[in-house]
């Protein structure tokens, strides 16, 4: 089968956002955080009752919207279920998207980005054999933001809860997020459209092109682990370490014929 001369050394480095590269788990100039711009979402729309039965059971571990509603929703109408995730998302935006980038005490911007993290990026980017990505339960405008804050180049391609919310209407809710392998799947069938690749190269001969970094083991590991490529652990303890990976695989040549 022909294929793209192009695409003989070509490689895509995918990472997780939240918490990876942004620190949005850090509190924004107005006290803000992820975390507790969902507490305050979950409040308007689900209550008081269920808003409690949302941190007793450990807030929000890295989920996505829909996962939260379906915790805290009876509901088995999709109408309702898939308003409700709409409401839950808008709210928790209200509350975050106009802090991005504002100064903390310190003068940089919220949220701050992980230290390392823009070296690499600004190495990867600039090779164009070298494709990036962003897999994310959060939502494109922020994310856009935050790089255009913070000075980054915008990844090539960008999978969020954005794209992944409207297939709950046809498919599975445990399929439409972490860790199921249809992101990654998403995200990949993106990259070779670039190289006017077919689709049936994603089935394993290109996994050895393609990796996905994040920092949580289960959410983003387990991504990774489902859909074949290599992972990298990016821990807040010793971040410079996944980034220096991400540069080294960048930097690799693996020449195959197609």
């Amino acid at each position: 089968m022909p294929g793209n001369p192009n695409f003989n050394e070509a490689k895509l480095i995918a990472t997780d956002f939240d918490n990876t590269y942004a620190l949005t788990s850090q509190p924004a100039p107005n006290g803000m955080t992820v975390e507790r711009a969902y507490e305050k979402a979950v409040e308007e729309v689900f209550g008081l009752p269920e808003l409690e039965i949302y941190k007793q059971e450990g807030g929000l571990h890295n989920r996505a919207p829909s996962e939260i509603v379906a915790q805290l929703s009876d509901d088995t109408e999709d109408g309702k279920f898939s308003q409700r995730t709409e409401d839950l998302v808008q709210i928790k935006l209200t509350h975050l998207y106009k802090q991005v980038g504002q100064k903390l005490p310190n003068g940089e911007f919220w949220p701050r980005i992980v230290p390392g993290f823009k070296g690499m990026w600004e190495t990867v980017s600039a090779d164009p054999k070298v494709d990036t990505g962003v897999v994310s339960s959060g939502h494109r405008l922020f994310i856009e933001k935050f790089h255009d804050v913070h000075d980054l180049e915008l990844p090539d391609h960008m999978v969020t809860d954005d794209d992944m919310r409207p297939l709950l209407a046809t498919f599975p809710r445990e399929m439409c997020v972490k860790p199921s392998s249809i992101l990654l799947d998403w995200i990949h069938a993106e990259w070779l459209k670039k190289y006017n690749m077919r689709d049936s190269y994603f089935l394993t001969e290109d996994h050895d092109r393609i990796v996905y970094a994040g920092d949580d083991p289960v959410k983003d590991g387990k991504l990774a682990e489902n859909y074949g490529v290599e992972f990298v652990h990016v821990d807040p303890a010793k971040p410079q370490e996944a980034w220096d990976r991400l540069r080294e695989f960048g930097k690799q040549r693996l020449v195959q014929q197609y």
